[in-house]
């Protein structure tokens, strides 16, 4: 045996510390703040129910057991019912490193291995283990190695890049206002509770604000509105993005990508050159503006379902600057300029899409409820801006469509597959077409008949990119893409 068997770490009880071990700190917490643990004794079944996380992490620790010997990774687990995963190391396509608080403290790596069947989401091929820095450190070493065909020579490193914590910033501050939104609802409960308990002890805050905003016209009420939603969005845009992507640094490891970042979960990341699928140069509308955007990497194991981060490669960086910054880590990777785009006539069937739906649902419903607040005499707010928010719902479906077709576009050659997606927020991507495992195309016999069908991409690579859809391209485009697919 190359390595074990052995166990992991003992910290391995301690990974994903919140979801093992959050419900029962609840529950105590809660107790305590109410000084009522008696009744928390009394009903010790609830606290039964709170442990089984625990539980279960500590009896996965005692009866599992690692080892890799020349040919494959062995995972053996269980005391009654014994399980045994053998991973081939060839099929092996990155093996990470994640270290929460606790993992830093005790000097020990949260160790994850992908390899080609965790793509499809079965996570069969998944492994996840916590092992002492220097153990972690030669498992790495060792899967790595014979995943490359048995070489076990060190490779020399490239000149690591490190980003500026600006650019960070300026990309969580330019990120898609949608998850600016979801970061302000969770602010605004936290905030609301707080201003709650000053209203209930008489500060006097609440005649305040209420006559600030008495006393504002309606249009400067919507003004302000609309300015501090995006300040605030951009403050904690930024806010958030400097937690998860601080230290953010990229290396040329060779046959390997090595991309680490973080700054209270640290984050190592060793990704195979031959099974990097693609790359996307991603720009919401703010960052179109600035001519920046961030580039992504597809990847297994990197930036998946049970991942809240994107599969970043680089944060923030130029329009003129990312296909060569991606060309110098994966060689081949270039977006070509010259390919289809839809036909003309092909515009109005962009418009049948659900956000063009939901936008003018949102309006149709703004104009009936118009309608009843004026029989009734109870509408909340002046019946003109009904017309206003339904007019400027109906204005943003038409601008996001007629922005996706003119976004859209699509090119082959012998390497790669080149496409141009999304509405207000562009994708540029770049596929490997070595890494394209199927392609097909759909269209009603309407849109055939005119020379448009819709194209899709299947590619190894995580669950969030594993399939690409070109809207409404035409029929000749798709025969270029099966011409170049090898199979």
């Amino acid at each position: 045996m190359l390595f074990g068997p052995q166990r992991g770490s003992f910290f391995t009880v301690f990974d994903r510390f919140a979801e093992t071990f959050g419900l029962p700190i609840a529950v105590v917490a809660i107790a305590l703040i109410f000084g009522n643990m008696q009744a928390l004794l009394e009903n010790s079944f609830i606290l039964a129910v709170t442990l089984i996380a625990p539980a279960r992490r500590l009896f996965s620790y005692f009866f599992t057991y690692y080892s890799v010997d020349e040919e494959k990774f062995h995972v053996r687990s269980g005391l009654l019912n014994k399980k045994n995963l053998e991973i081939p190391l060839d099929s092996i396509t990155s093996v990470d490193f994640t270290q929460n608080i606790i993992f830093q403290w005790a000097d020990v790596y949260g160790v994850r291995v992908d390899n080609a069947s965790s793509y499809g989401g079965n996570g069969t091929g998944k492994v996840s283990l916590a092992l002492k820095r220097q153990e972690a450190e030669r498992l790495k070493a060792i899967l790595l190695s014979k995943s490359r065909g048995g070489k076990r020579s060190e490779e020399k490193r490239g000149e690591a890049v490190r980003v500026p914590v600006a650019n960070i910033i300026a990309m969580g501050a330019l990120q898609t206002k949608g998850s600016g939104l979801a970061q302000i609802i969770s602010v605004i409960t936290v905030v609301y509770g707080i201003v709650s308990i000053a209203f209930e002890r008489g500060l006097g805050i609440e005649d305040e604000l209420t006559g600030l905003i008495a006393d504002m016209p309606g249009i400067w009420t919507a003004c302000a509105a609309a300015a501090a939603f995006f300040v605030i969005s951009a403050v904690l845009g930024a806010f958030f993005a400097v937690i998860k992507y601080y230290g953010f640094t990229i290396r040329d490891g060779g046959s390997s990508v090595l991309i680490e970042y973080g700054l209270f979960t640290k984050k190592n990341y060793s990704l195979m050159k031959e099974k990097i699928s693609g790359v996307e140069f991603v720009q919401s509308m703010s960052m179109r503006a600035v001519k920046k955007g961030y580039l992504n990497v597809m990847a297994v194991g990197y930036g998946d379902t049970e991942n809240t981060e994107k599969a970043m490669m680089y944060p923030l960086i130029g329009e003129e600057e990312w296909e060569a910054f991606a060309a110098s880590y994966i060689p081949a990777a270039a977006f070509s300029e010259k390919g289809d785009r839809p036909l003309k006539g092909s515009i109005r069937y962009f418009f049948i899409c659900p956000r063009f739906i939901i936008y003018f649902t949102a309006a149709a419903g703004a104009l009936i409820c118009e309608k009843i607040w004026k029989v009734t005499e109870a509408a909340p707010m002046e019946l003109s801006w009904i017309w206003i928010l339904a007019a400027a719902g109906a204005l943003l479906a038409v601008l996001s469509v007629l922005t996706e077709y003119r976004n859209t576009f699509m090119a082959s050659d012998g390497e790669n597959i080149s496409l141009v997606t999304g509405g207000f927020t562009r994708t540029k991507t770049v596929i490997k077409t070595k890494m394209i495992e199927s392609v097909s195309d759909s269209g009603s016999l309407l849109k055939r008949r005119k020379g448009t069908v819709s194209v899709k991409l299947g590619i190894m690579a995580p669950m969030t990119d594993m399939s690409k859809v070109i809207r409404n391209m035409p029929h000749g485009a798709f025969e270029k893409v099966k011409k170049v697919i090898h199979y």
